[in-house]
């Protein structure tokens, strides 16, 4: 027979634990907290960075969809569709160039020839009656206000704000005096005139700018490290055969063509670009760890056409 005392031994010894079971359990409990706690951080860095890459993503290509929009705009023949420089902004890690002007013809542009030379360089333009002048009220289609580029089909241009017109005359006079004169027969028509480049920021960032004609920049992408253009240019003036990249030097050894843009005059291997390459490298706004993100571009200018 079977004490009570023995039946109440039995059941204790049966149910509990001994101290070595408790100490490795505790151990294991230990272990595992510490695993899901190292798990912790590295899953809350990337849950943070990720609103900060996508943030890089989406700069990144609607900076590139704006770029290759400018770029791909029709030019005119005669003149240079993109005018490289190195702005005020130039970083060492930026290249030949980090500023672009593109001039770019307007869909359904105004347009017009001159019927007779124009008197001097602040004188009206008269422009004639037939092609390409469209039959519009106003001369050709021009209004007060618009930006056009006129080009003497040589290589000289100049662009400029149309000041006032004159219907009955068939004449539209600029609002300030061109670089010259120019003679009857040269081309003008209507154009979006923007230069592209980095503007530094009051935070020590740098922003790519779009700059019109009017010189109130526009921002476009913020957060830029550096950014830079590469210019591909035809043999001769035929769009035809391989191309080769122009370095700074030789827009900087002529032959010069007299003109209206910056510095008067522009090396004429401009005339002979074929395609751009632009690239830009993108810094996250905020602290999360997130790589720049470098966006490559490639616009193989369009068909030209006028002057």
């Amino acid at each position: 027979m079977i004490s009570a005392r023995g039946l109440v031994r039995r059941s204790l010894g049966e149910a509990g634990f001994s101290l070595i079971e408790l100490l490795v359990a505790l151990t294991v409990c230990a272990l595992l907290s510490g695993a899901v706690a190292g798990l912790i951080a590295p899953s809350k860095s990337a849950f943070d960075a990720a609103p900060s890459a996508i943030d890089v993503q989406q700069r990144a290509r609607s900076g590139a969809d704006a770029l290759v929009v400018a770029l791909r705009s029709r030019g005119l023949e005669s003149i240079p569709v993109v005018i490289p420089y190195r702005s005020a902004e130039s970083d060492p890690d930026d290249g030949d160039f980090n500023a672009l002007q593109v001039i770019a013809i307007v869909p359904g542009a105004s347009q017009g020839r001159l019927s007779i030379d124009q008197p001097d360089s602040a004188g009206a333009l008269t422009l004639g009656t037939i092609d390409p002048c469209p039959q519009l009220s106003d001369v050709c289609g021009f209004n007060p206000g618009a930006i056009a580029a006129i080009a003497d089909g040589q290589g000289r241009f100049d662009v400029f704000t149309v000041g006032t017109t004159n219907s009955s005359q068939h004449r539209v006079t600029p609002a300030a005096p061109l670089s010259a004169a120019y003679p009857a027969g040269s081309f003008v028509v209507e154009v979006e005139s923007n230069t592209f480049e980095l503007q530094a920021q009051a935070d020590g960032s740098r922003s790519l700018v779009r700059t019109p004609v009017s010189g109130v920049s526009q921002p476009m992408i913020d957060g830029i490290a550096n950014a830079g253009f590469e210019l591909w240019a035809g043999a001769g003036d035929s769009h035809a055969g391989d191309l080769m990249r122009l370095e700074a030097a030789d827009l900087q050894d002529g032959p010069w063509i007299a003109s209206g843009v910056s510095g008067g005059a522009y090396d004429a291997d401009l005339r002979r670009v074929r395609r751009i390459d632009a690239w830009i490298r993108i810094r996250p706004m905020s602290a999360a760890r997130v790589p720049d993100r470098l966006v490559r571009v490639s616009v193989a200018l369009r068909s030209r056409g006028g002057a």
